[in-house]
């Protein structure tokens, strides 16, 4: 027993110096760090509970690192940011691997339960502190939030420490609403006792991505609202909705969809002038198409030129990428690493690309063996829209891989977490598949 909540504590510092930084940025500097207590956790797992690193999924894990060191004898020619990326993403990645294994080993679902919810608080919390300081915020301080200059990090750091959350936390944003909509449906299993504070909850989160305006989260911020509240889980009500709704957007005329950009562009001028000037970019890139040019600065066009860009690398060096060539650093040099996924096909090749999504793909299909069929759902609308904001825009970090494969999950238990006697036997009630799996 005392293990287990040796282990909580750790893994809750964890989650807290990652996703609340109205406290973390108050904290000295090695206790304010999420590294300092994953080290800890890591080097306490080796001595005390060594079984989870045979965990196939921490294995296949494993494998890829070693993998990757392999090939990096190759990959010669990668910029020392592509280089601190990827190792980055494997660091994030192995240790959430770790904490989510480690509480399925140990069947501590009560723990996993507990640490979810103060997550999802704390989520909420900087979610509310994010709208708060965006008012104070100009367009100056808003582009240099999401920077990698010097002066940057010390806007970032400003902000941090009123509790604003920056990119990554956008990304949770956005992801987590599925699963407060899943809660909404299911609010006897929720610790609020009525809907409408979780009206509240996705209003909050849905202004908070607002208030970044970064108009690719905004997007698929309504796309997850909007499959969440469908529910069209199973491929025939999926193909009942999803065609008739393709076919219509099909027949509607393109200059409909112009027209009714630019009178949204119109309505957030002046109170969201980030957003108004993307939805602008958009309407003229679909009024005039490609040929409109990059100095115009419309966001569209430079962004679309960057897939033909890495094409043409992975056309070149397909198997093992064009990071084997010099040719890496001009791709690097139009920005191209701002397509997480199209990047890491082109630099690193299709059989690395192969690999490490197969990491995400098993890690998926596993949970199937914990969650019931419908909080899966919301589930996989949460960690699609993480992976599928790779498409458009550089995804990942510390705080979007922790909650794909820790925090994502781990709400499915989130009745285990309360006191209520009668509301701890709906939760035992509902999570019976996963600990009778395991036991």
């Amino acid at each position: 027993m005392a293990q287990k909540y040796f282990f909580r504590i750790i893994v809750f510092m964890i989650m807290l110096t990652t996703f609340f930084p109205l406290v973390y940025f108050r904290l000295p500097l090695i206790i304010g760090s999420s590294h300092f207590y994953a080290i800890i956790f890591v080097l306490s797992l080796l001595f005390l509970c060594p079984k989870v690193f045979g965990n196939k999924l921490v294995l296949l894990m494993i494998g890829y690192a070693l993998f990757v060191v392999l090939m990096m004898q190759f990959w010669t020619c990668l910029d020392p940011w592509a280089i601190r990326q990827i190792w980055l993403d494997n660091y994030y990645i192995f240790v959430a691997m770790l904490m989510i294994t480690y509480f399925y080993e140990s069947k501590d679902f009560v723990g996993l339960a507990q640490i979810s919810k103060w997550t999802l608080i704390f989520i909420i919390i900087t979610a509310f502190f994010t709208i708060v300081t965006s008012y104070v915020m100009g367009s100056t301080a808003r582009a240099m939030i999401f920077g990698n200059s010097a002066e940057a990090e010390e806007t970032q750091k400003f902000f941090a420490k009123y509790g604003s959350g920056s990119y990554g936390y956008c990304i949770v944003f956005m992801s987590i609403i599925s699963i407060v909509v899943y809660y909404y449906k299911n609010i006897i299993l929720f610790t609020l006792k009525n809907r409408f504070a979780v009206i509240v909850v996705i209003t909050l989160l849905l202004i908070a991505v607002l208030r970044l305006q970064l108009f690719t989260n905004v997007v698929f911020a309504f796309i997850v609202l909007l499959f969440s509240i469908l529910n069209i889980s199973g491929m025939r009500k999926f193909s009942y909705i999803i065609i008739p709704f393709i076919i219509v957007i099909a027949v509607i005329p393109q200059s409909f969809y112009i027209s009714l950009l630019y009178d949204l562009s119109a309505l957030f001028s002046g109170v969201l002038d980030e957003v108004s000037f993307k939805f602008k970019g958009l309407a003229d890139y679909i009024q005039l198409g490609p040929q409109i040019s990059d100095e115009t600065g419309n966001y569209v066009a430079r962004r679309a030129a960057r897939f033909p860009l890495l094409l043409d690398g992975f056309l070149k060096f397909p198997i093992f990428g064009c990071a084997v060539s010099p040719i890496s650093k001009t791709l690097y040099a139009a920005e191209t690493g701002h397509l997480y996924w199209m990047f890491k096909l082109s630099m690193l090749g299709i059989v690395n690309f192969l690999f490490y999504l197969s990491i995400f793909v098993c890690f998926i299909k596993e949970q199937k063996r914990y969650l019931s069929r419908e909080y899966f759902y919301y589930f996989s609308i949460a960690a699609l829209s993480v992976l599928l904001y790779g498409v458009f825009k550089v995804t990942g970090g510390r705080e979007a891989w922790y909650f794909i494969f820790v925090i994502a999950p781990g709400l499915y238990y989130l009745p285990l977490s309360v006191s209520s006697k009668s509301r701890y036997s709906i939760g035992k009630m509902v999570i019976k598949k996963a600990i009778t799996k395991n036991e």
